[in-house]
């Protein structure tokens, strides 16, 4: 079970406690009426509640555990002072009154504190009895059909009056975007134009006056209970992103902006997906600018015709997914500053395969001085492959349906390659090295400098196939582990073969099972030592980086804290944490969301004094190399060093490829 409270909230309470008490009862013995009581009480509780706070807050309290401690028996002592006072002005007892007519003052930030923990309690069981330990991954419903059906629309041109408080004018035109509460958001917006295995060409320029209130079609991917953003409009022309931002009455300068690539894995993903919704986290912090867009994914954004009769013609096909998400930050730097950001202070946040992009693209020349930070949760830079097999992916296509030549293909319609999307005989990968903007190693790029002028947070969760297991279900995803295990042995040397099996059965005698073991290999090799990797050739180029790691207990086992719950938890997005099985408590997601603000400000994420209240200053270094500067979530909150991320990592290291 989840740990769902500290020792800070129960002394916060038992301080707040003492202030609602002394404040009732001193203001009546000394003749004050009901009213003035009230009024003295209300402002003695929540001072005290402010002061409790500013305590918990100061680097000494939290250094110790004991010094805590010490603080509730100060105001214990305070307490029994005060009773003394009282007893010795107008021989009556404080603590009689007290017990006898205002027990239930006392009660009220105890009674908080206790019902904040049963609601936790309550959905975290209720997560429990739906999920189970989670083998049948999550399943969407009728109404998660009706959601994503309810976002199909088009945007039309407008020929008459329109909103013109809420119009931005960039370079390819006019878009009239909407309010939703407190946000305003611009959906839909063009980038760039695409075409079957072309790079994507620069949209038209245009005087025309264009809706954007709905989201742009996402690209070509299966449909099922599996994949719900299947069911919104797709289309291969996906090339659109949306704009959001918190409407504020009061100026508040140029805004930083956070570009975030779509989310999901090599075949799925859209930008229509609640879990890169910064709606929440928007209203927390005005001086942000959110974008998403969309990018073509599977066969067509990565798939590599050079080795077929006829390729020559389609040079870039192997990374157009790349150049997609490239066109899309250029139209960023080119265009935010019309909506009020900052196109000098630029954050792209990508997770899973947007992660993977973003880890590219900043050891790019192509995409230097498009942005300054970058933040990745859980990237897929372990799954990169060689230019070679993306050629045999590309034949084993054409082979599919009969297709001789590059041309071919270009007759295959949206239903043939959803068909052979979910076929489990078609390999279909992601971006590989050997292209033009990523022609060497990923490691090689690194630790030559390629990235030293990105600042870096590199975020691992708890374990990635959390993810797969959340959005694949158990048997799926460990089938995918027997099938990458035996792609690693089958290019294994004896050494690596020997490590392989010494690591297994080392886990074995702890006591996994045999697939557990495997998991747990997989799991460091693709995911853990290949961040790890990164990082440490950040270093080596010249670089900075800063890494953060997920080490909470799951509310549905086989979940894990996996990079799904990672980002919604930056993003604040609770809500659609608990629909995916997790839920923050402790106030996590506020102090995550407080990094990721402060981070795409100034490019440091420490949580400074007065930042949140009642929540201390957490610092948070550059990695030196060791688990003393990995930035750790935890049950009780956010600690340095309190993980062996790193110790264990590093014994993969001899044996990362990408």
């Amino acid at each position: 079970m989840k740990k769902i409270f500290t020792l800070d909230q129960l002394l916060v309470a038992f301080i707040s406690a003492v202030g609602w008490g002394i404040g009732i009862i001193i203001p009546q013995r000394l003749g004050c009426g009901q009213g003035v009581s009230l009024v003295v009480c209300t402002v003695c509780g929540l001072s005290f509640d402010w002061l409790a706070g500013k305590i918990m807050q100061l680097k000494r309290i939290q250094a110790r555990p004991s010094n805590k401690l010490w603080v509730g028996l100060a105001f214990a002592a305070f307490f029994v002072l005060c009773e003394l006072a009282v007893r010795a002005y107008t021989g009556s007892s404080l603590i009689s009154s007290l017990a006898e007519q205002y027990f239930y003052i006392v009660l009220l930030p105890f009674a908080g504190f206790i019902l904040s923990l049963a609601v936790s309690h309550f959905k975290v069981k209720r997560l429990e009895k739906r999920f189970g330990r989670g083998e049948q991954g999550y399943h969407a419903d009728e109404k998660a059909r009706e959601y994503y059906e309810s976002l199909n629309g088009t945007n039309c041109e407008i020929s008459g009056e329109y909103d013109k408080d809420c119009a931005v004018t960039v370079e390819n035109g006019t878009f009239v975007g909407f309010r939703d509460g407190k946000i305003v958001k611009f959906l839909g917006i063009p980038y760039a134009e695409a075409k079957r295995f072309e790079a994507p060409a620069e949209t038209e320029k245009s005087g025309g006056v264009y809706e954007a209130k709905y989201f742009g079609p996402s690209p070509i991917q299966p449909i099922s209970d599996r994949n719900p953003i299947g069911w919104h409009n797709q289309g291969e022309n996906c090339l659109t992103l949306n704009v959001f931002y918190k409407n504020t009455k009061k100026p508040t300068g140029k805004k930083a902006v956070i570009a975030m690539p779509m989310c999901g894995d090599y075949v799925s993903g859209s930008a229509v997906s609640p879990v890169i919704d910064a709606t929440e986290f928007l209203k927390d912090h005005d001086n942000i600018i959110c974008v998403t867009f969309t990018y073509r994914l599977g066969v067509p954004g990565f798939t590599d015709l050079s080795g077929i009769p006829g390729g020559e013609a389609y040079p870039h096909s192997a990374e157009l997914g790349l150049l997609d998400s490239l066109e899309a930050l250029k139209w960023i730097r080119n265009n935010i500053s019309a909506f009020g950001g900052d196109e000098e202070n630029i954050s792209v946040l990508g997770v899973g395969i947007g992660g993977m992009i973003t880890t590219i693209l900043s050891a790019s020349e192509k995409a230097k001085g498009l942005y300054k930070k970058a933040f990745i949760v859980s990237n897929y830079a372990g799954l990169i492959s060689p230019g070679s097999k993306k050629k045999e992916e590309a034949k084993m296509l054409a082979d599919y349906f009969g297709c001789r030549c590059a041309s071919d293909l270009l007759e295959l319609s949206a239903d043939d390659i959803r068909r052979y999307t979910v076929d489990p005989d078609a390999i279909i990968t992601g971006p590989s090295y050997g292209t033009e903007l990523l022609p060497v190693r990923l490691l090689d790029a690194y630790s030559s400098g390629a990235a030293k002028d990105i600042d870096m947070i590199f975020c691992q969760a708890g374990e990635d196939f959390g993810e797969w297991i959340l959005t694949e279900g158990l048997e799926d995803t460990e089938e995918y582990i027997d099938i990458i295990l035996n792609q690693m042995k089958a290019d294994a040397s004896e050494e690596y073969t020997a490590f392989l099996k010494t690591i297994l059965d080392e886990k074995l005698a702890e006591g996994m099972d045999e697939k557990q073991g495997k998991r747990y290999l997989v799991e460091n090799l693709l995911f853990r030592a290949t961040t790890l990797a990164i990082v440490k050739a950040q270093l080596e180029g010249g670089g900075k980086a800063r890494l953060f790691y997920s080490d909470t207990t799951a509310d549905v086992e086989l979940f894990s804290m996996n990079s799904i719950y990672e980002l919604l938890c930056f993003l604040e997005n609770k809500a659609v944490a608990e629909e995916l099985g997790s839920v923050f408590v402790n106030g996590i997601e506020k102090i995550a969301g407080q990094m990721l603000n402060n981070y795409a400000l100034d490019g440091d994420p420490s949580v400074k004094p007065n930042d949140l209240a009642k929540v201390s200053p957490i610092p948070w270094p550059y990695f030196d190399g060791s688990d003393e500067t990995v930035m750790a979530v935890t049950d009780m909150g956010f600690k340095l060093g309190k993980s062996s991320f790193v110790s264990e990592a590093e014994r993969f290291l001899p044996y990362v490829k990408v």
